[in-house]
């Protein structure tokens, strides 16, 4: 994957530091190297991978020079999911989140169709309700951060309902009474420009903001495009699931290298989505290994 997405070739000409986790346990019944979003071990704070992702993260911090308003997290399908996962569970840490072809906060397995299913696929979501409380239940912290999403409206395996699911719970979250669904917050749209093969697939990029004015801060961005379900790549399924452009990338099983590169409107986001306040981990930070060595020391009576 980091040699179809063109992630790599990203950092280099952007300046940012690439991390890439993978999975190396697969707990419960789950595809191998898929990230757990549905189990709930595996969406909270303080534990399960969501805390695998913060560590490896503090990690990284710990042993190069990291900008604490500039930590982002981006991932396709189940690293979508996760990625949602842990920008409301770690909304204290993140700057920014996006998600490509990903689900929103709390959706069980059922969310995502199963390949056995023929197109255009079957899903069951949550309400846009339930989803909203979930995550306000969980957050950490009351920092309005961005969301990209990125959906292929033809994917059959992670139906377009889940962006729009997604779009409209974080808005109700992230969003004033004003300002908190799609029609009130809805401040820019455009043609996303074709990079590669000079097809856009349909592509529309559309902004929403904490206002509803173009000039504003973002709430949520959305790239919705109408992408291709048959695939160059010989090892994919063909069921329009995959992560669009990237420099230096290529088709993979879960890649296209046609349409607009997504890698370059992605960091255009978070890029200009840097944190606004001031974000845990800020200033000095002591690391105690093993056991707490200080005792609290009482002062008698009479002093």
């Amino acid at each position: 994957m980091l040699a179809d997405w063109g992630l790599k070739a990203a950092a280099d000409r952007f300046g940012f530091i690439l991390v890439a986790p993978f999975i190396t346990t697969w707990d419960g019944q789950r595809t191998e190297n898929c990230w757990g979003y549905w189990l709930d071990g595996h969406r909270h704070a303080g534990r399960g991978e969501p805390e695998d992702l913060h560590q490896i993260a503090l990690e990284v911090e710990r042993r190069h020079a990291i900008d604490p308003r500039q930590r982002f997290i981006v991932g396709l399908s189940s690293g979508g999911a996760m990625s949602v996962v842990a920008a409301v569970a770690h909304n204290k840490y993140w700057a920014a989140a996006a998600t490509a072809a990903g689900l929103p906060y709390g959706e069980g397995s059922m969310s995502a169709s199963s390949p056995f299913i023929p197109c255009p696929g079957f899903a069951l979501f949550r309400s846009v309700d339930g989803v909203v409380a979930d995550m306000r239940a969980e957050r950490d912290d009351d920092y309005v951060i961005p969301l990209m999403v990125l959906q292929n409206d033809r994917d059959c395996s992670v139906l377009k309902e889940a962006s729009r699911n997604l779009r409209d719970a974080h808005l109700k979250v992230f969003g004033d009474v004003a300002h908190d669904t799609p029609a009130e917050a809805r401040a820019a749209q455009q043609a996303c420009s074709p990079v590669f093969g000079g097809n856009d697939f349909g592509c529309e990029h559309i902004r929403y903001t904490v206002d509803g004015q173009a000039g504003s801060r973002s709430l949520v961005e959305t790239v919705f495009f109408s992408g291709p379900i048959v695939t160059p790549h010989p090892g994919d399924n063909d069921r329009g699931h995959y992560w669009i452009g990237g420099e230096r990338g290529r088709d993979g099983r879960w890649s296209v290298r046609r349409g607009p590169s997504f890698p370059d409107i992605v960091w255009r986001f978070f890029a200009s989505h840097a944190r606004t306040q001031q974000a845990q981990g800020d200033g000095p930070r002591i690391t105690l290994r093993g056991d707490y060595p200080m005792r609290q020391r009482l002062p008698s009576r009479g002093q």
